[in-house]
């Protein structure tokens, strides 16, 4: 009896390290500015759909020779409806060589979908993300907000003072930018 139940209670237990194991393998780590992304997210095939609702996949991989702008947006943040519709009216001067892909975060496809046809926006969104939010937002705020990516790396996490075409064009230059990236609010509020 005893055999028994000991035999129980190791395979229960390398079945429970088993599963953690392979999610300690499928979730990355946080990101710094200047890093590399890592292949689990740079290769990974994430869901996006449009206006016109047809699902799709993207791999940010993908836009290697381009300037990656991901913002994370959901339909009830007025700041992140208002930064989409800055970089949609700016995509025309960039073509080619910036790609923004909107990261949907908590919402679902289902929310995404009529949103973007009444704002008109005609790129596709990564829907009901939390994975790139927690590797590339992690350590510069909490939720919303847009990383850069440039040749593999995290160019920045910017203040929305440097969302702007100036600033797009000297990056596409090789001009260096001295951006203030963004902190989360309780480092920033911190009284020690």
């Amino acid at each position: 009896m005893k055999k028994t139940i000991l035999s129980i209670v190791m395979a229960a237990l390398c079945l429970f390290l088993g599963v953690k194991g392979q999610n300690a393998a499928v979730e990355p780590k946080p990101i710094r500015i200047g890093e590399v992304i890592p292949p689990v997210i740079w290769n990974a095939p994430f869901n996006t759909v449009g206006a016109e609702g047809i699902d799709s996949t993207l791999k940010l991989s993908d836009y290697a020779d381009k300037l990656i702008i991901l913002d994370f947006w959901a339909t009830y943040c007025k700041p992140c409806i208002a930064s989409l519709d800055y970089l949609y009216s700016i995509q025309d001067q960039f073509k080619g060589r910036v790609v923004v892909i909107p990261v949907q975060v908590y919402n679902n496809a289902d929310g995404a979908i009529p949103f973007m046809k009444k704002k008109g926006w005609t790129w596709r969104s990564i829907t009901a993300d939390t994975t790139l939010n927690k590797v590339m937002l992690a350590h510069y705020l909490t939720g919303f907000g847009s990383a850069w990516i440039k040749e593999g790396r995290l160019l920045a996490v910017p203040s929305k003072r440097y969302l702007h075409a100036d600033t797009i064009s000297k990056i596409l230059k090789g001009s260096p930018v001295a951006f203030e990236n963004r902190t989360a609010y309780r480092k920033t509020n911190q009284t020690n």
